[in-house]
């Protein structure tokens, strides 16, 4: 609808400029969301324990362990 009605009143290239616009401006934000650090963050908490380079979190993992044996 509102493509339709900036086609109308200004130019067909208009809602591409808006729909660029508004593509570039969520990439930023989304950008800014997810910092190296939480990333880094998950990928030790589920790391394997046997790997030495990347302990991860047992609290976690053996929670994650705890509430599959309840599961099952």
């Amino acid at each position: 609808f509102l493509g339709g009605w900036l086609a109308t009143a200004y130019d067909v290239r208009t809602p591409l400029y808006a729909a660029g616009g508004l593509l570039l401006a969520m990439t930023a934000v989304t950008a800014t969301m997810t910092g190296n650090r939480r990333v880094e963050a998950a990928l030790r908490a589920a790391a394997p324990a046997d790997e030495p380079d990347q302990p991860g979190l047992p609290e976690a993992r053996e929670a994650v362990q705890e509430r599959a044996v309840q599961g099952q």
